[in-house]
């Protein structure tokens, strides 16, 4: 309580920091599964191990917060999570249309696509995990890509694709625009 008290009166910067204190809390979380998974049970059953894990990890995420150095990271985030709810969005869009029989050249270029729909979230599943539930225009269809004895689901090939490349300018154009705002603010600076 006390500590969201002191947050909120810092302001905006105070969000910064407790954005930054939960996303250390995430990661601290992502960390401890991983070094259980790694074997290092201390993680598991020391509750010092875990409260120095989590005390160690936020405390990095607010020490970066507050120091500005989190600003590359937020770009990189925000333009990772951008690009694979756009291309979940046009992957269930594209579905959905083929569905309902609005693109007739799809079925006439693949014959043999028994396209799956769902909700918007399955789609973006797909992206996230090659173990979620198959949906979109070539679920479950002999036009997987087989490389190297290995199936890959066509649908989520085609999704992370087109995420990488959004990813790729929206992320290119943010860091481009935070070299001009710091140009600009450096200029500013100078002239007072």
């Amino acid at each position: 309580g006390l500590l969201g008290v002191t947050l909120a009166c810092a302001g905006i910067d105070g969000v910064v920091l407790a954005f930054g204190a939960i996303l250390g809390g995430l990661v601290a979380s992502k960390a401890r599964v991983w070094f259980v998974a790694m074997g290092c049970d201390k993680f598991e059953s020391d509750v010092a191990a875990v409260v120095a894990l989590y005390t160690a990890v936020v405390g990095l995420f607010i020490f970066c917060f507050r120091m500005k150095k989190h600003v590359r990271l937020v770009v990189l985030i925000s333009a990772a999570v951008g690009a694979t709810l756009v291309a979940s969005s046009l992957a269930w869009w594209v579905a959905h249309l083929v569905l309902g029989g609005h693109l007739h050249f799809v079925r006439s270029a693949f014959p043999d696509v028994a396209p799956v729909g769902g909700d918007w979230i399955d789609f973006l599943l797909v992206l996230w995990s090659a173990d979620a539930q198959d949906v979109g225009v070539f679920a479950d269809s002999r036009y997987n890509l087989k490389v190297g004895g290995a199936a890959y689901r066509t649908d989520r090939v085609v999704g992370v694709s087109l995420a990488a490349v959004i990813f790729f300018v929206s992320s290119r154009a943010q860091f481009r625009f935070l070299r001009e705002v710091g140009a600009r603010e450096l200029r500013s600076g100078l002239q007072r």
